[in-house]
Parts: C-alpha cells; sequence; structure tokens
C-alpha cells in the first residue's frame, strides 16, 4: 500500500517536516535571543551561467536592505556587490534558479532548473535535497573577522552525483528535464511518482517478531525523553508502550505514556514520506503535532532509513545513535534490498544536505547555526563539472537518456578530462598551536592548493585505554576552501577531545588530517600534528 497525498499538501507538509526537525535542534539558540543583527548574504557564483542567468527568490519574508520583495525573483546581477541583508525571518527559502526566476508555487515538474537552500534567522540555515537534488549549493557561516564558523557544501559536481541517483531509480518518472532537453533535477521518493524507487517490503518483513527500543528527546518546553519498547507483527505493524520523562517536574518525573501504533503499510510508505499515519492512545496523530510522540515516530522511520533497524548495532535507539548509517550499520549485506534510503544515502555521501526530513537523527552535520556570532551567509552556486575535486570524477552533466544507464558503476571519462596530479585538490592545515575558545573549539586555518578543496578536517589524539594505546577522534569540521585561499575555520571538539584537553597540563597533542572528496572515497590530503591549549593559557 502506497499513502498518496495532493502535490500541494504534500510540498507544503515536506516544509513542515524539514522545519519540524530544525525547530528541534535550533530552540535553544532561538530563545536565546528574539533578534539577530541583520546577517549580510553573499552569493558566490562559481556556475557556468552569468549573473544575469542566475535567479533569486527570497520566500516568507523580504530582505532587510530592501533589494529582493517575499516571492518576487531577481537577478543576481541585479543585486549590489552579488548581496542582500537577511533580517529576522521565520521557514525561510532561497530559490536559486537559471533562465527565470521561480518560487514555492512551481509544480515539481516545472522545466526550470532550480534549488534551494532553507533557513530561520535566529536558527539554523541547512541545504535541502528532501524534495529533489537540482544544483549543487555551498553555505558557510563568518564571523565579522570572516573566520568560517560553519560549512555546509556539495563535495561533489553534478556529474558525479546524477548518475548514481539515475542508477536507482532510472530515468522515467524522477528526472526533470528542461524545456530544451537538458537537466532541471532528480525527483526524490518522496515526491516522484509511485514505484518510482524500490520499496523496503523485504526490510519490514525482516523486522517481524523482532522488539526494538526507542529513547527518544523532545527539544520542546519542556524537554522530555522516553523510553518506548514494541514489537513487530508479521504483517510489519507495532504497537509501543513506555515512559516519558520530564526533567523539569521535580515531583513526578517520569510517568507511563500513551501507546503509539503504527500498522505496516503506513509505516512502509512513511520511511519515504516521512509522515506515515499513526495512532497516540487509539486517537489519530501526526508528526505535525510536535509533541514528544511525534520524535517517537520520527526515530522509529529515521530508523529504516538509515538501517539501523537490525543492523549491527542492535535495536536500540541509544546503541545506534550516531553511528555510521546504510551499508555500514550491517556487518554483511542481506538478503533483501534495500535496507535503507538508497536516496538518502547518496545525497549524505556526495553533501552535507537533508536526503530525507529526518537526516539529521543520522550522524552528520546538516544544518550550521544563525546565532549572534554570525555576520555573513555565503551562499557559493557551484558548477556541473570540473575542476576536479578529490574522489569525485566525471566531465559534464549527463543529457537526458531514453531509458536507465547501464548498470556500469560509472560512465567513463574522456582521457582529456580526467584529473591530472597538478590539478587535484590539497589542503593544508597551517596552525600547530591553538588556544580553545570558550565554546570548545580550536581556530584553525586551512590553506587550499590546486583545485577547490572540499571535504574535512579531523582531529585524532593518542590515548591509554585499559594499557593500550588507542586512537580517539576528538574533533572534526567540513571545509569548502576556494582554490589559492586560505581560510581560518572554527573546528568544535567533542566531549571527549574537551575533557582531554582540560587534563593536559602542557597542552594536547593531537593530529589533523584534512579528507578531501566524498566521505565514501574521500582521499586523505595532508596531515600534521598541533597542540590544543586549554582556555586561559597560552
Amino acid at each position: 500500500m502506497t499513502i498518496r497525498i495532493g502535490l500541494a499538501h504534500r510540498r507544503a507538509l515536506i516544509l513542515g517536516l524539514i522545519l519540524f526537525c530544525s525547530a528541534l535542534l535550533a530552540s535553544a539558540a532561538a530563545d536565546a535571543a528574539s533578534a539577530n543583527p541583520p546577517i549580510n548574504v553573499e552569493v558566490v557564483n562559481n556556475s557556468a551561467q552569468t549573473d544575469d542567468n542566475v535567479w533569486l527568490t527570497l520566500h516568507n519574508g523580504s530582505s532587510a536592505d530592501g533589494q529582493m520583495v517575499a516571492d518576487t525573483p531577481v537577478q543576481l546581477s541585479a543585486l549590489s556587490n552579488n548581496s542582500f541583508t537577511l533580517g529576522d525571518i521565520t521557514a525561510g527559502r532561497l530559490f536559486v534558479s537559471y533562465g527565470q526566476g521561480v518560487g514555492p508555487a512551481e509544480p515539481m515538474d516545472y522545466p526550470v532548473r532550480n534549488d534551494k537552500i532553507e533557513f530561520t534567522n535566529p536558527g539554523v540555515v541547512n541545504l535541502t535535497s528532501v524534495d529533489f537534488f537540482g544544483i549543487p549549493i555551498d553555505v558557510q557561516t563568518l564571523d565579522a573577522n570572516a573566520n568560517v564558523l560553519e560549512s555546509l557544501a556539495f563535495r561533489c559536481h553534478t556529474n558525479t552525483i546524477l548518475p548514481k541517483l539515475q542508477a536507482i531509480a532510472g530515468v522515467s518518472g524522477a528526472q526533470i528535464n528542461t524545456a530544451t532537453g537538458g537537466f532541471s533535477r532528480f525527483l526524490s521518493p518522496q515526491i516522484s511518482p509511485p514505484a518510482t524507487y524500490p520499496q523496503m517490503t523485504g526490510y519490514l518483513a525482516s523486522m517481524s517478531g523482532k522488539t526494538i527500543t526507542v529513547n527518544s528527546t523532545f527539544f520542546g518546553n519542556p524537554l522530555q525523553t522516553t523510553n518506548y519498547t514494541g514489537t513487530f507483527g508479521p504483517d510489519g505493524s507495532i504497537t509501543l508502550n513506555g515512559t516519558i520523562t520530564t526533567p523539569s517536574n521535580t515531583s513526578n518525573p517520569t510517568v507511563a505514556g500513551a501507546p503509539l501504533a503504527i500498522t505496516g503499510a503506513a509505516l512502509l510508505g512513511g520511511v519515504y514520506s516521512g509522515n506515515g499515519n499513526y495512532t497516540v492512545g487509539g486517537a489519530p496523530a501526526a508528526v505535525a503535532d510536535n509533541d514528544v510522540y511525534a520524535v517517537i515516530y520520527r526515530d522509529i522511520a529515521a530508523g529504516f532509513a538509515l538501517g539501523y533497524w537490525g543492523g549491527k548495532y542492535g535495536n536500540a535507539s541509544a546503541d545506534w545513535n550516531r553511528q555510521p548509517p546504510f551499508a555500514a550499520a550491517w556487518n554483511t549485506p542481506p538478503a533483501f534490498s534495500p535496507y535503507f534510503h538508497q536516496y538518502a544515502q547518496i545525497i549524505n555521501q556526495y553533501s552535507d544536505s537533508y536526503g530525507f526530513s529526518f537526516s539529521d537523527v543520522g550522524p552528520s552535520q546538516v544544518q550550521a547555526g544563525l546565532d549572534s556570532g554570525v555576520t555573513t551567509m555565503r551562499v557559493t552556486i557551484d558548477s556541473d563539472s570540473g575542476p576536479q575535486v578529490s574522489g569525485c570524477v566525471g566531465s559534464a552533466t549527463p543529457t537526458p537518456a531514453p531509458t536507465p544507464p547501464a548498470t556500469t558503476p560509472t560512465t567513463p571519462v574522456p582521457p582529456a578530462t580526467k584529473p591530472t596530479a597538478a590539478g587535484r585538490a590539497k589542503a593544508v592545515v597551517l596552525t600547530s598551536r591553538v588556544k580553545l575558545d570558550r565554546r570548545g573549539r580550536a581556530l584553525l586555518k586551512v590553506k587550499c592548493t590546486g583545485d577547490p578543496c572540499k571535504g574535512e578536517v579531523i582531529l585524532t589524539a593518542r590515548r591509554r585505554v585499559y594499557r593500550r594505546m588507542r586512537t580517539t577522534q576528538v574533533g572534526r569540521a567540513i571545509i569548502s576552501v576556494p582554490e589559492g585561499r586560505t581560510q581560518r575555520i572554527y573546528l568544535p571538539l567533542n566531549r571527549t577531545g574537551r575533557a582531554l584537553v582540560s587534563r593536559a597540563r602542557r597542552g594536547l597533542m593531537v593530529k589533523s588530517t584534512v579528507l578531501l572528496g566524498s566521505r565514501q572515497k574521500a582521499v586523505r590530503s595532508s596531515s600534521r600534528s598541533l597542540r590544543l591549549l586549554r582556555i586561559g593559557r597560552s
């Protein structure tokens, strides 16, 4: 059974789902400050399009400097210095399109190439491919000194990503073309016509008789945590019961919650839609309710999308939380397929964009904060092909084909376009000694030579664990550094890293490693040692 709703309602629902997830993670930041100083939005056009041919549309609000009126397309060339000022805005979107302007009212089969980012100021910004993949876009947040605070990026070009998507769903039904036959965008399972993508029928059936435990956290007011368990029936249905804890209620913090039930058919459709039907205490409920039961449902559906349930981490969400998802969640591939959200996996492999409504449940960073420390939001429109990025090979955006592509995993690349050693990107951390700021972040200088450097910087430390020396990751940050530039990047340390630094009298020696390219095919660019100092030391 496939759940179908009207297109207009589906689009409104999807925006609601993604904003629901964003709201959960951003509520603390939004409560801390009711308004931010205006943020300068700087648009960098690295596409093959001229500024006259790139259109921007701001949805759900107008710019603070009057250059952009809500839902009114503007050519990039018409903006002063390719930038505008963003004031307070809730559930905002910035649409990017080629040839003419678009907006939220355009149907999904509209033959104009476009894509978008989403943000709430104050709050968060995110890339989104929940609806479709159309144009690779990067976002960086910067402080008043032009230091990069956080980065969200597409690490590979369209010509690498598109064939991977075509191999899952083919061209028919999922790929939308322009009026002249060029590529416009590739629809996700959440938007595509039924049967375009393979269903997870076998995966759901494999869970029959298995018991799962869901430990969720609702970052609402008040904050609540859950401990729910349930066993899947032969038809994939499940009823969960458990407790809800409200820490702020000191007199009676833990109470029995109402049972949450999902039919197998609703759950099967909900893994892709993110919003299957379920009941709470026998009454109909929905993710849009934005309550403690919605996060329980979210984690159940996300567990299937990320390939966690039934995998090597076990069937308690507390054990698989933030572990590597998709194929990496299984020791060996099971007999059934698919056993994870294949579209979301490809988006995750090549970018920091949302691949489905609940991507933030996984381990990857898919949001960047917009708080009082952010003065600039840099939006970079990437090209469809070249210059080459380590781990990503291709020559040009593939043209539409009447039949799905061959099963060969990659399309042969003409010799003239293959990357040469001289053209490949290389990124180096220049910092050798750094004092953490009060938020537990290290400010590093990263220099890029060759092609643009997209990937991540990872810090690791050697420490003794049960008489053995182990290598432990203490922090990581996504980078997107233009060719020939040196950028200052804030790298946040995790809890283990902060604890190790606090105990090190002379500072903690760590190894910085730069990895470029997609996550699954990342290429080591450089490594060096540096010393992390506690706050207050010099």
